[in-house]
């Protein structure tokens, strides 16, 4: 027997805090539509904004798409031969390229995200405003997304909880993806939702109780698409604690290609030149 799992917007609505009664379509439609999307971003945000009643607590998710390939294609300002590569890359003019444009996506993800703090400020809810931004992975070039390698699973975690969270303070405590639901739910003064296996790290930020979590592991499973290709068979695990990553791979035979990076220039360049050595 299946187990119904109780999401946030389940328990928060048990909770006795209203849920939208109508949805709205709030998704950008990927047909049709190019460039950044950054001028739908403040528009989007509005709408939902505007459903809810005054002086009523919400929770919103907003999802950017930026940094993700395709990365933007102009990268005015950032010069490829200019840039410091991490020292484990291939110093390829298709690699320096590649990663201007990513940094130019990471400009423009910056840009939308500053879009939504200036309606908080508009709206004057910008200090009673819990706001949490996180990547959901690590960065779609060598030895990142889809990888257990630091680059892979050491995502950005920026919190903005005024009165509650010191400003420009920084943490090195062990954190999950997971644990991001019962940390919301707690702020919001309630316990985490059944089923929820990761851990409030509410008394971290607020520095009454630091986390206990030793360790943090990961995954690594199947990931095709269009794009993928032969990166889409990996098993491996990891286990990573505030001094060591240990990592378990089933597979070393296998051939290593970066996920979304199979049909990218810059990686084509690195398996020829791999060929003339």
């Amino acid at each position: 027997r299946i187990r119904e799992a109780e999401h946030i917007d389940t328990a928060l609505r048990d909770a006795g805090m209203q849920n939208l009664e109508k949805r709205f379509d709030h998704l950008v439609r990927s047909a049709g539509t190019k460039g950044s999307g950054l001028d739908q971003v403040s528009k989007r945000i509005e709408a939902a904004l505007d459903t809810v009643p005054n002086n009523k607590p919400f929770f919103l998710y907003f999802g950017f798409n930026q940094p993700h390939r395709k990365f933007s294609a102009t990268y005015d300002g950032i010069d490829p031969d200019r840039l410091e590569l991490p020292p484990d890359w291939p110093d390829l003019p298709e690699v320096r390229i590649d990663y201007a444009r990513y940094l130019a996506s990471v400009r423009e993800l910056d840009q939308g995200f500053g879009q939504i703090m200036q309606l908080l400020v508009e709206r004057g809810i910008e200090d009673n405003t819990l706001v949490l931004f996180m990547g959901d992975n690590g960065e779609a070039l060598l030895r990142g997304k889809g990888t257990l390698y630091d680059r892979g699973t050491h995502v950005p975690l920026l919190i903005r909880w005024p009165g509650h969270v010191a400003s420009h303070s920084e943490s090195s405590a062990l954190i999950c993806g997971t644990d991001l639901g019962p940390t919301i739910l707690e702020a919001c003064g309630m316990k985490p939702a059944r089923g929820m296996t990761g851990k409030s790290f509410v008394g971290e930020l607020t520095g009454k109780k630091p986390t206990d979590r030793s360790y943090v592991f990961a995954e690594r499973g199947w990931h095709f698409g269009p794009i993928t290709r032969t990166d889409g068979l990996d098993f491996s695990r990891s286990i990573t604690s505030t001094r060591y990553r240990y990592i378990y791979n089933a597979l070393p035979e296998r051939s290593y290609t970066p996920v979304d990076m199979a049909d990218k220039d810059a990686w084509k360049a690195i398996q020829q030149a791999k060929g003339e050595f």
